[in-house]
């Protein structure tokens, strides 16, 4: 009984020392864990700098454009003025082929032709008073002879003789006819002579005056009568239409010279004039064919026959190489910093101390793939102060690219780890005031990269604003 009491009075000493030597380890530990993990504030300064958005790629050197130059038809080359490496200017004499000689004599006919047609025209506006003079004297004489054989015409079917004329023509007539007869009859008795008899030959030509005689009897007796024989009216007829056809010939003629020149000559003489310059130019055409010029100003990069060869296809081939270009490729991720417009700086490896500028001309519609790979292909043209410069340099050189997407220069800037971003687009900064304390302060942003952002408003040079804490262990306070 006595001994309970002793036991209890240990337990409770015990339990005693226990709890305070827990409460000593848990306060110590505490204080020297809080002591170990103090927080430091992380601050920035604003700057004035600049800041650039862009993307890397890479490109090759091109000429502007290539011309291929050839003959329109081939011919033996009988001068080849350039070679592989020279600049030619437009317009400038690169080679020749044919026979030159031979076409200049062409030439210079034609030229004479070209002379002598055009005096032609000119002449018949020139004599055009004497022609008019010619044509009306013509159209007299051919209405003169109209109304003659008009007359002939005519005259020749009436009686033209009074009564008692004609009664003493019959009776011309009958004795006329009845000598004839006569000596018809006598000549009759020599046809057996030969022909070269004399007697023969007297008788015969009794006969034939006799004819003669007989016939112009008739022929006054029917003029008087007015009968005619039928090959005389015909004729008479004919004799009248011809002369009608030329009086209409003249007429036509004089009529024609009231207004100018005779239409038919003037036509004539204006088609020979139209075919001689025709000739002129097909022959001026073949001598251009045989003397190729530069279509353009460029560099030599291929010339593809000699003197004495038959050029046959592409002579030479020419390279605009005062417009010298950057065909670039992108990366595909960076597409949206690829735009037409977009600024460019430009190195060579051949010249590595020097950047030279430019801006994106062309971006090709579709991907282009080089060696499995995909990339925005796009063309980059040369600053204009650049160009005498670069177009000194072989085209295929590679070149380093940098499309600058955005620049600001002499601008504000301030880390990307100080900004809070309040809702799309909008952010703000905690700037650090004179007695610690931080101030969330609405900001505009402009340009950002992946480190630095540019501020547009909200902020002064020199403000300094908190980017964060830190934890730092401190090395005191270990509660022990």
């Amino acid at each position: 009984m006595f001994r309970k009491p002793v036991f209890w009075i240990v337990l409770v000493v015990i339990l005693g020392l226990a709890g305070g030597g827990y409460y000593y380890y848990t306060t110590t530990q505490v204080k020297t864990v809080a002591a170990e993990t103090t927080q430091t504030l992380q601050t920035s300064t604003v700057r004035t700098g600049s800041i650039v958005i862009s993307a890397a790629g890479s490109g090759t050197l091109t000429a502007a454009s290539t011309v291929d130059v050839a003959f329109s038809k081939s011919g033996k080359l009988t001068e080849v003025d350039i070679k592989v490496g020279d600049n030619v200017k437009a317009g400038q004499v690169i080679a020749k082929q044919g026979d030159l000689e031979s076409l200049d004599a062409t030439i210079a006919a034609d030229k004479l032709n070209i002379l002598t047609a055009q005096q032609t025209l000119d002449n018949l506006y020139k004599n055009l008073e004497t022609d008019r003079a010619n044509a009306q004297a013509a159209l007299i004489t051919a209405e003169k002879n109209l109304t003659e054989a008009n007359y002939t015409r005519d005259i020749y079917n009436t009686q033209r003789c009074s009564t008692a004329s004609v009664t003493l023509y019959y009776g011309d007539l009958v004795t006329a006819q009845n000598n004839y007869d006569k000596v018809n009859l006598d000549f009759q008795n020599y046809t057996e002579y030969p022909e070269n008899d004399a007697r023969r030959i007297v008788a015969y030509e009794k006969l034939y005056n006799a004819q003669v005689a007989l016939n112009n009897a008739l022929a006054t007796y029917n003029y008087c009568t007015g009968k005619s024989d039928s090959w005389t009216t015909q004729d008479n007829a004919a004799k009248a239409a011809a002369a009608q056809a030329a009086y209409n010939v003249a007429k036509a003629n004089a009529d024609a010279l009231k207004d100018g020149p005779d239409p038919v000559q003037l036509a004539q003489a204006q088609a020979k004039l139209d075919s001689a310059k025709y000739q002129l130019a097909v022959d001026m055409q073949s001598l251009d064919d045989t003397t190729l010029l530069s279509p353009i100003d460029g560099v030599v990069t291929a010339v593809n026959f000699q003197v004495g060869e038959t050029a046959s296809g592409n002579f030479a081939t020419i390279a605009d190489n005062l417009h010298p270009q950057i065909l670039t490729y992108m990366d595909q991720t960076d597409l949206n910093s690829f735009q037409l417009n977009y600024a460019v700086n430009i190195t060579f490896d051949a010249l590595p101390d020097k950047t030279f500028t430019g801006k994106v001309t062309q971006i090709d519609p579709a991907l282009v793939s080089q060696s499995g790979v995909s990339y925005v292909r796009g063309t980059v043209t040369i600053d204009e102060q650049y160009i005498s410069t670069i177009s000194k340099l072989p085209t295929g050189l590679p070149a380093a690219v940098e499309v600058v997407s955005g620049q600001a220069n002499n601008t504000l800037l301030v880390p990307v780890e100080a900004l809070r971003e309040l809702s799309a687009g909008n952010y703000a900064v905690f700037v650090v005031q004179p007695d610690g304390q931080l101030k969330l302060t609405p900001i505009k942003v402009g340009l950002m990269d992946l480190t630095t952002a540019q501020v547009l408003s909200g902020l002064n040079a020199g403000d300094v604003v908190s980017t964060g804490t830190t934890a730092v262990k401190s090395t005191t306070g270990t509660g022990r």
